[in-house]
């Protein structure tokens, strides 16, 4: 949650600043901001009133990304904004903004709040998703004060809500730092007919509280069916150096390509056209597994002079496997990243073939206990993730229920979370957001 802050206060951008001096919080100010969060989420306020007539400071963008899904309809550019009490160009705290050195985290507690805002790229329609108010932030206790909330204890919702609550065990201290990507997500109540309320838990203390609009709470589809495995599953080609270039790609530089000199549109052409030879083999790979595209998520990457880092996802025929690929260069060559297989349905007669020498039919029912590099366990100890290099295994009811598989020594890199998430967190920055499945934030 650190590094989302962070992303906060060296943001790029500023909307209106409309005061020249420090806006000292109040009751009565909390309570007016929070009046207009309500009517945002109620659609009674637009986005763009409620920003651009922000009267308390300054309104900034912290953080962007881009859903491109295949269908053009449902392509979404979601922007996590922030607010800071102060305007920018009075503000010493803003002046470094270019130095290679984070904010110190007494700066960090005067960012006020941090909103989520999702803009459809079909109709243009902006929405408020959700608000987020760290802990640290000086309207943390007017805005519960308002709201008549209680701050829960980690260890009564343990008691309470057992399934929303995991302890993690660190078995490689060398290979593990704690940090963002282990934010515990907690529902813990619900606020008139508009917002849920969610706590964000770090390490089992409290980094603060979300409002999250009814309508962006992520929904499961139970009824969705996931065929059973049988025969033999190949997934063993899957390592560091699975490259391929999917029609998709082809289509889009043909796209764009009209728009080149000649000189440079004949080199990429040739280029593409090398490369389309080089990775056929792997290509036809993908196509006989009956993986579909689903679509890009784009998102700037640590700094916001970097290039966009791209992700294509797609999903199997039969819907039990999603994988994950590394958009490179050339912007047509795609890498492969991770993919997460259900394995619930697995029958006696399957066998599954994985890359690095993993196997994982004598983990079906009992969990690894060598080359172990963290665990996380739910409070019911129903559920638990298990961790190891390049593997992340789901147990749930002691039978292995899915398997996180990527090129990574020290397991994923959000320590399996995405297994079991609502939320999309970024690994490298630590924003968060609400999401269908967090492994594949498309759907």
């Amino acid at each position: 949650m650190l590094k989302i802050l962070i992303f906060i206060v060296t943001g790029a951008f500023l909307t209106q600043p409309v005061r020249g001096y420090d806006v000292v919080p109040t009751d009565a100010m909390c309570a007016e901001m929070l009046t207009e969060i309500k009517a945002c989420f109620s659609g009674t306020h637009t986005v763009e009133q409620f920003t651009n007539e922000w009267k308390w400071g300054s309104v900034r963008l912290a953080y962007v990304f881009k859903f491109g899904h295949v269908a053009p309809e449902k392509r979404e550019e979601c922007m996590v904004l922030a607010t800071s009490p102060v305007p920018l160009n009075t503000n010493k705290y803003y002046s470094d903004l270019l130095t290679p050195l984070p904010p110190t985290r007494s700066d960090l507690k005067k960012c006020h709040w941090a909103f989520g805002v999702k803009k459809s790229r079909a109709s243009g329609k902006q929405s408020l998703t959700f608000i987020f108010c760290p802990k640290r932030s000086a309207m943390y206790p007017l805005m519960m004060k308002h709201f008549g909330l209680q701050e829960p204890q980690y260890e009564d919702i343990c008691s309470k809500q057992p399934s929303q609550c995991w302890a993690t065990i660190v078995y490689s201290k060398i290979q593990f730092e704690y940090s963002w990507v282990d934010d515990q997500f907690v529902r813990e109540d619900s606020l008139h007919a508009e917002m849920d309320v969610i706590y964000l838990f770090n390490q089992q203390e409290c980094e603060g509280v979300m409002l999250l609009g009814k309508n962006n709470v992520p929904s499961k589809d139970e009824s969705r069916k996931v065929s059973s495995h049988t025969g033999i599953l190949d997934f063993s080609k899957f390592t560091e150096k699975f490259r391929w270039v999917p029609d998709h790609q082809i289509e889009h530089f043909a796209n764009e390509k009209e728009n080149l000199n000649p000189r440079v549109k004949e080199r990429l052409t040739n280029l593409l056209d090398s490369q389309i030879i080089l990775y056929k083999g792997n290509e036809e790979y993908i196509r006989h597994s009956g993986f579909r595209f689903l679509g890009e998520q784009k998102t700037p990457a640590i700094h916001f002079v970097a290039p966009w880092r791209e992700l294509s996802y797609y999903e199997s025929l039969h819907g039990d496997t999603v994988l994950r690929s590394i958009v490179g260069i050339p912007q047509w060559l795609e890498n492969f990243d991770s993919f997460v297989l259900n394995v619930s349905n697995l029958s006696g007669e399957a066998q599954i073939l994985l890359p690095y020498g993993l196997d994982i039919r004598p983990y079906l029912h009992t969990p690894p206990s060598s080359r172990l590099l963290y665990e996380h366990v739910r409070a019911d100890k129903r559920v638990r993730i298990v961790v190891q290099p390049h593997i992340a295994y789901l147990y749930e009811d002691n039978r292995l229920s899915k398997i996180l598989v990527c090129n990574d020594e020290n397991g994923p890199p959000d320590h399996g979370w995405s297994l079991v998430r609502e939320f999309y967190v970024c690994e490298e920055t630590g924003y968060f957001w609400p999401v269908t499945r967090a492994y594949s934030p498309l759907e």
